[in-house]
């Protein structure tokens, strides 16, 4: 890839430096499809795995660390509704 790849669309969203956006169904009447967040020092972000994201490049001091993983939930922890 070319070392200026996407710097047009970084240079327009600037706000959007390092956040992370959720992606969910579609658009609809007072419901948007997107959530976006700027990433907290210490927080962690779960979601399942068939929620799309994507990310915006992060720049500047410190780094990023993303982790993936599959879990299985257990059926008495999930049903909450059945206690």
């Amino acid at each position: 890839m070319p070392n200026n790849f996407g710097a047009s669309k970084q240079e327009k969203d600037v706000n959007a430096h390092g956040k992370i956006i959720f992606t969910h169904g579609t658009r609809q009447f007072l419901s948007l499809s997107t959530v976006t967040r700027k990433p907290e020092i210490g927080k962690i972000y779960l979601f399942p795995n068939y929620l799309m994201h994507s990310v915006y490049p992060f720049y500047g001091e410190g780094e990023r660390r993303s982790i993936s993983f599959n879990a299985n939930i257990n059926d008495d922890v999930y049903d909450i509704y059945s206690q």
